[in-house]
């Protein structure tokens, strides 16, 4: 295995989680490691979220799936996957927009909603994982469900479609 930099061993990957539909942008990881990872992902989309149900979260999940191959085999990928603060620069919590409008909600690794996935800072969450890559020139993946929450009581807010975007980078 040949020594790389870290800056060398990361991928990137910029989601859309808006209340419509979402858009996501790959950059694979450098070619020529022996190792290279990519991810893949599905689209955040809340949908539409009724203001009127005023004591009611509005939840949904979308899926993170980690892709390695070598080009030797016999090697083991192992990974984090980290989560930026999205345009509200911040974890707690992140806002989708909508011209000046801002509708809160946050992502989690988790069903129940208590570890805010992020980039393990400010108390939140790393996902992390390894694949064994046993055969040269095979993809292996690794999904993982990223559960997103719009928080209760944001009843003022204007009609309008809320977007925003939040950086997925995968290092190994």
């Amino acid at each position: 295995m040949t020594d790389r930099k870290p800056a060398a061993r990361r991928g990137r990957l910029a989601g859309l989680a808006g209340l419509l539909a979402g858009v996501l942008l790959l950059s694979p990881c450098p070619a020529s490691a022996a190792v290279g990872c990519s991810v893949d992902a599905t689209p955040l989309a809340f949908g539409a979220f009724n203001t009127l149900e005023r004591d009611v979260p509005h939840d949904t999940n979308s899926t993170v799936t980690v892709n390695c191959s070598s080009d030797v085999g016999g090697e083991t990928a192992t990974y984090q996957i980290k989560l930026s603060e999205g345009g509200a620069n911040s974890f707690f919590p992140r806002a989708m927009s909508s011209g000046a409008a801002h509708l809160l909600y946050n992502i989690y690794d988790q069903p129940s909603m208590t570890g805010v996935w992020g980039d393990g800072m400010s108390s939140t969450d790393v996902v992390a994982g390894s694949l064994s890559l046993t055969a040269p020139s095979t993809t292996y993946s690794q999904s993982y469900p990223a559960y997103g929450r719009v928080f209760a009581n944001q009843q003022s807010l204007p009609i309008g479609a809320y977007q925003d975007f939040v950086t997925v980078t995968v290092s190994y």
